[in-house]
């Protein structure tokens, strides 16, 4: 489970875009924010659940979506404004944050963080956690 947060126009479908391409999705203009569907599923070497949460007033709105059908599969799960679901979210997930540079705003930065098993997984590959 990958966790975006981060503010409007900060990056998150874009990051989703690029995680679905990296997952091997043909096309991955297919990639698009689901906002009004609240969750588009893209076939890859890995099934890719691209969740929004940005519509949603409650933790208990996205559990109703199913979404905890998916864990402990190989299938990802990717939801942008995930803050909104904070108390839902199991806490062996990659935290995203996102932001946007004031001062350039074509300028973005990114910091991951991760629990559990995620911490181990950043280290292989050299991401420093935070």
């Amino acid at each position: 489970m990958i966790a975006l947060v981060g503010q409007l126009g900060s990056g998150k479908t874009v990051f989703a875009r690029g995680l679905c391409e990296g997952a091997g999705l043909q096309d991955s203009r297919l990639v698009t924010s689901p906002t009004y569907v609240l969750e588009q599923i893209y076939s890859a070497r890995v099934p890719v659940h691209h969740y929004d949460l940005y519509r949603l007033s409650s933790p208990a709105e996205f559990i109703a979506l199913g979404f905890e059908e998916h864990l402990g599969r190989s299938d990802v799960l990717v939801i942008e404004w995930a803050d909104r679901a904070a108390g839902a979210l199991p806490p062996d997930r990659l935290l995203v944050e996102l932001s946007l540079d004031e001062s350039e705003p074509t300028r973005r930065s990114i910091v991951f963080s991760g629990a559990s098993s995620w911490a181990e997984r950043m280290a292989k590959l050299g991401i420093e956690d935070g």
